[in-house]
């Protein structure tokens, strides 16, 4: 008998219940932002995604500038010696009478 009670009041709980209704409004402020939202297409980025892309642009430009430095005075180096054998063997002033 409970059981059947406890039926009925969930039943009857639900009889004052009306349908929602929006404000008048509501519709018209809806599609103007929806219009709003298709006319601001511009990419925009946080701030913390820019300063990270930005700090790892820096650091990728410092190691390559390091690295083009550091290369330079070993090939430098390399380049001199090359040239002084070039030097050496092709503008000694032997003669070979052929």
């Amino acid at each position: 008998m409970k059981k059947d009670e406890y039926i009925e009041e969930v039943l009857n709980s639900l009889n004052g219940l009306k349908t929602a209704e929006a404000n008048l409004f509501f519709a018209t402020r809806v599609f103007s932002k929806i219009e709003q939202g298709e006319k601001d297409t511009v990419f925009r980025l946080k701030p913390a995604f820019a300063s990270f892309a930005l700090g790892s642009l820096l650091l990728l430009l410092g190691l390559n500038i390091y690295f083009l430095t550091d290369s330079n005075s070993s090939v430098k180096n390399n380049h001199s010696t090359e040239v002084s054998e070039f030097q050496s063997e092709y503008f000694s002033y032997t003669n070979y009478n052929y």
